[in-house]
């Protein structure tokens, strides 16, 4: 066996200005497994869906017109509702090795060492919240990595 395998993943661009049926198309598409995932302890070791929304209240409400939108375009379920708000998730992989190097000309190097199979696959341009922002999905609507318009 080769000490590097080689793989591949087909990466897509979409771009949306507000959340619509291009991320209810994504969501449907990815919701299965998240579903999997989300519930892989049973639905009664997520939070329910108050303490979700109490919390995106009291530490992103920005976020709230948004989340909104996207519970009622994910179809308006209780499970729907409580993943997308990322309150509590199970556990996960995290992915990112980095160094920071620093000296006459600092330097941070990243890698993403996330697995190829828990990837969605989809660098998404929005402006959901009034600003600009690129990057690879990750959740439904949080990202890996990504750059608002301001850098």
């Amino acid at each position: 066996m080769p000490l590097i395998q080689t793989q591949s993943l087909l990466f897509r661009a979409v771009e949306e200005e507000r959340p619509g049926v291009i991320w209810k198309s994504l969501f449907g598409e990815f919701w299965p497994s998240y579903r999997r995932w989300y519930l892989q302890g049973g639905e009664a070791a997520r939070p329910y869906y108050l303490p979700c929304l109490r919390a995106l209240r009291k530490h992103m409400p920005e976020l709230l017109p948004t989340y909104d939108k996207l519970a009622e375009l994910a179809g308006g379920g209780d499970v729907e509702a409580r993943f997308l708000s990322l309150f509590c998730p199970p556990p996960y992989v995290t992915a990112c090795s980095q160094v920071a190097l620093t000296g006459k000309r600092p330097l941070l190097v990243r890698n993403y060492d996330y697995p190829p199979q828990l990837c969605e696959g989809v660098i998404l341009k929005t402006a959901w919240n009034g600003r600009q922002v690129i990057g690879v999905s990750d959740c439904a609507w949080g990202l890996l990595d990504g750059i608002n318009e301001d850098g």
